[in-house]
């Protein structure tokens, strides 16, 4: 009887820790999720800087497109995918690469990471935003 009571409980702690991976595991790839589509409204603004880095009417410091570009670049260097996540036809992976993490990682640690990744390319976006705001509007 000890026997199977145990074994109900580990199954039951099991079932438990599963749920709360899998939701780990959907945060994880909500992050990734809104990352990316904050990198594909950042190359759309670094495009418009650039344009209006080349107008004479325009001031846009060119070395502040060039830190932007190369911050972008690093970032998509450390861009990796959740585990499980698929994209469907409609993702657009010319601003980023998928690439594979270089140890296997809990949820919790996917979620950190995300996140992070997250929280860079919206400071980025904001920053292509700010520059925007200040030298292209009449």
């Amino acid at each position: 009887m000890k026997r199977i009571i145990l074994i109900f409980f580990a199954l039951v702690y099991y079932q438990c820790s599963t749920d709360q991976n899998q939701e780990i595991i959907a945060k994880c790839k909500a992050e990734h999720d809104l990352a990316i589509k904050t990198s594909n409204q950042f190359v759309e603004k670094l495009s418009v800087l650039e344009s209006a880095s080349r107008s004479d009417s325009t001031q846009v410091p060119l070395d502040s497109i060039i830190i932007l570009k190369e911050e972008f670049e690093v970032w998509k260097l450390m861009v990796v995918e959740p585990p499980g996540h698929q994209h469907g036809d409609d993702h657009d992976h010319h601003g980023h690469h998928h690439n594979e993490p270089p140890v296997e990682l809990t949820p919790e640690m996917n979620l950190e990471v995300q996140t992070h990744l997250k929280e860079t390319i919206v400071r980025l976006e904001s920053r292509a935003q700010k520059f925007i705001d200040q030298y292209t509007k009449p």
